[in-house]
């Protein structure tokens, strides 16, 4: 209890810190993007602090590792950004509600699943037989290899993140297989083989997966959510869940408290503009998608499923329509994630079917009983949870690939690191 206490001091902390970098650097700097602080009140500021303080009391009564260290990461990423946004702007109190429901839910599931007995009953595939690890490795290369037809356009700057939109519009070939082979290969299956080398001291395959890691960024338009899941590979490498979910908030407050000393001493918001972009940009675009879609909803009508079913009724793809025709931005895709794409399709109602799937996800996975080395994957798809419809988060992005690869490949935790607390 001591160390969640600890942990519940970050939490409070982070909050803090990210109210001064909305205050004092985003909203000045970014309010004609629709960061403003005119609509602030110290009644706003209590009632969201109120609930955020309960929030985080959650926090120490979850029992299982993984689900609370998901429960931590949502907080930090999905959660915090939204009450602050409530707090400064014309904004509604429902949506930190709604964002607080895939939080109640992990809190929920962690009550109802207190045994370790009934995980699920997977065959693993050895790669400690050497046809298997080569037969993986030749994969791994075969898909990599229709990359390489942008080898012409690689720009080494792009790894400073310089030059970034000129590189994607340089390598905009990418074909309908390639689109779908991208984020199996970024996401899941170099960031394994990279985890995998580490831990079996495989410095070749280590070399190759770092190197190839690069080459996808270099050679797909630098999209930085490559190099976070190989950083996040890399960062929760070590220790258990509890461990790691405490490096992440020491992380995440540092990352933050930097952002604040860098504007008072180099009058830089670089770092600031990186933290809109991740905490506080969904929690805006939110707001936009429940202005315009509150008591005109989808139905799940904008769908694949319902354009095979012959019941799509939706001739354009919404983030695009929402961010050139709503918001007015020229080629402006206003992209959301799985909550707020529940709430335009069937508004409280969806935001809850979404959180519960969300859940169901996080406890199929707490079921593999993965070894903990490898949550890095699995933060990659917290962190693009919300920035994504659910079809594409299942198929584009890779998270079906995931499971499927996770209950054949990544290892168990025969150390039982994830027990109950």
């Amino acid at each position: 209890m001591k160390g969640k206490l600890k942990r519940s001091l970050l939490l409070s902390m982070i909050y803090l810190a990210l109210i001064i970098n909305y205050r004092f650097i985003i909203a000045i700097h970014f309010d004609y993007l629709g960061f403003h602080t005119q609509y602030f009140s110290i009644y706003k500021l209590s009632i969201a602090s109120i609930f955020v303080l309960f929030m985080i009391c959650l926090s120490l009564f979850i029992r299982n590792k993984l689900y609370s260290i998901v429960y931590i990461i949502s907080l930090t990423l999905l959660f915090f950004g939204q009450t602050i946004f409530y707090v400064y702007n014309n904004s509604n109190f429902i949506l930190a509600i709604y964002m607080a429901i895939p939080l109640w839910i992990i809190y929920i599931i962690d009550k109802i699943d207190r045994s370790n007995k009934n995980r699920l009953k997977s065959i693993k595939i050895d790669l400690k037989d050497t046809l298997t690890y080569i037969t993986l490795v030749i994969v791994t290369i075969i898909l990599i290899a229709p990359y390489l037809q942008n080898i012409a356009n690689i720009n080494i700057k792009n790894l400073l993140f310089m030059d970034v939109y000129e590189s994607r519009a340089a390598n905009n070939s990418t074909n309908f297989i390639m689109g779908y082979i991208f984020s199996p290969l970024s996401r899941v299956l170099l960031p394994f083989l990279l985890i995998y080398s580490i831990n079996n001291k495989k410095r070749v395959l280590a070399i190759f997966s770092v190197i190839s890691i690069l080459l996808i960024f270099l050679l797909n338009g630098a999209l930085k959510s490559i190099l976070i899941g190989f950083i996040a590979s890399l960062f929760f490498l070590r220790g258990d869940y509890f461990k790691k979910s405490s490096n992440f908030l020491f992380a995440i407050l540092a990352t933050f408290t930097i952002s604040i000393f860098q504007y008072i001493l180099a009058d830089s918001y670089l770092l600031a503009d990186y933290i809109r972009r991740i905490f506080l940009t969904p929690s805006r675009l939110f707001q936009v998608y429940y202005d315009y879609f509150n008591g005109n909803f989808t139905f799940y009508k904008h769908s694949n499923v319902a354009e095979l079913l012959g019941q799509n009724e939706y001739d354009f793809f919404i983030p695009q329509f929402i961010g050139e025709n709503v918001i007015g931005s020229k080629g402006l895709y206003a992209n959301v994630g799985i909550f707020t794409e529940g709430f335009f399709s069937l508004g409280t109602l969806g935001v809850f079917i979404s959180s519960c799937i969300f859940g169901f996800i996080i406890y199929l996975i707490k079921q593999l009983n993965l070894h903990p080395s490898y949550f890095g994957i699995v933060f990659s798809y917290l962190y693009i949870i919300n920035t994504s419809f659910f079809e594409t988060l299942l198929f584009t992005h890779g998270l079906l690939f995931y499971i499927l690869f996770a209950y054949l490949f990544i290892p168990n935790d025969n150390r039982m690191l994830n027990r109950l607390e």
